[in-house]
């Protein structure tokens, strides 16, 4: 049998005042006496102190821990998820959407992996030459896939620059232009014009 008396007991014979922690929970021992039990709770962090190491699982929209073995892993499945059928790989967002993640969330981590970041853009270079092809062969409609090939083809990007550079330079260089003809000497065989309109006579 326990004969350890219990806080209160001590107290009072101590004859001082006593005082349960608040939220801290009585289990019976089994032999009658009641005993403290303090369990403590893990802390859990905000969002901006998890930032950016962690990362919100948008399929159970519960914060979880994103270590940099873990964004190395999701590079490797992005480089096989643009090799694998890749004639249907066109849009980089379809990766996005099957993993739960979103672009704030693929820029962090091309920030804090070089792996990551090498293996971001081999996947748009390899959706680039697909969309590119899928034009060339008229498999893709052509206006839809130039509209956004910049973004995936650093080449395309340049190109568009350069275009958007002539044209402005082409719209800041045009002016109106007023040309001034000379005065046209007077002739013999042509008569001068009166300066009032002739009337016409009535019996005409």
């Amino acid at each position: 049998m326990n004969n350890k008396p219990t806080p209160e007991e001590v107290a009072a014979k101590e004859n001082i005042n006593y005082r349960r922690p608040e939220n801290t929970p009585k289990t019976d021992s089994g032999d009658g006496r009641i005993k403290n039990k303090h369990i403590t709770k893990p802390k859990v962090p905000t969002i901006t102190e998890i930032d950016p190491n962690w990362e919100i699982d948008i399929f159970t929209l519960r914060e979880k821990p994103m270590p940099i073995a873990t964004v190395e892993a999701l590079a490797a499945r992005l480089v096989r998820w643009v090799l694998e059928n890749k004639e249907d790989k066109i849009v980089i967002g379809e990766w996005l959407r099957e993993t739960g993640y979103n672009f704030n969330a693929m820029r962090r981590f091309r920030d804090r992996s070089p792996k990551f970041d090498a293996a971001y853009k081999f996947a748009l270079m390899c959706i680039g030459v697909t969309r590119e092809k899928g034009m060339l062969l008229n498999k893709l409609n052509a206006s839809g896939v130039i509209a956004s090939m910049s973004a995936y083809s650093e080449q395309w990007k340049e190109i568009a620059e350069r275009k958007a550079a002539l044209q402005q330079k082409d719209a800041s260089s045009a002016n109106v232009q007023f040309i001034v003809l000379p005065k046209v000497p007077e002739s013999s065989v042509v008569p001068e014009l009166p300066d009032k309109p002739i009337k016409k006579d009535e019996d005409e």
